[in-house]
């Protein structure tokens, strides 16, 4: 992935072509966006956006899993290690970038099907809105 840097003034200026940028090339290249030479910002493809969202709200729901076994564990006088958690959070985590990577993939079923549906839930979302 690449990385372009650049400037809010900038940005402010070229955003049309940052977004069909990040929308357009192959290898989907991240905006990093900088106020007075420090990053505060980003533009993604907005794919790649919704696939990081879901990640973060899959590995929420992994450490909330976890966490809820370790209670009902601890309720039970019975404990889990730091280490067993880690190993746990870990194992989710592994099976959830798996899923993540293979919906990503062009020549992946699932992926085809993933992107299908995202495509068909954005047109319905443009009729619903009158676009």
């Amino acid at each position: 992935m690449t990385e372009i840097t650049i400037s809010i003034g900038e940005a402010r200026s070229r955003l049309a072509s940052l977004l069909d940028q990040v929308n357009r090339d192959d290898d989907r290249p991240v905006v990093i966006l900088t106020r007075y030479g420090r990053p505060v910002g980003a533009l993604v493809c907005l794919d790649e956006w919704r696939l990081l969202a879901e990640l973060a709200e899959r590995y929420e729901d992994i450490a909330a899993r976890v966490a809820a076994d370790r209670a009902a564990a601890g309720a039970d006088g019975a404990t889990i290690s730091y280490e067993d958690l880690v190993a746990d959070l870990a194992r989710e985590a592994e099976y959830a970038a798996i899923a993540a990577a293979q919906a990503a993939d062009p020549e992946w079923p699932a992926g085809q099907a993933v992107r299908r549906d995202r495509r068909r839930q954005r047109e319905t979302a443009r009729i619903k809105e009158g676009i």
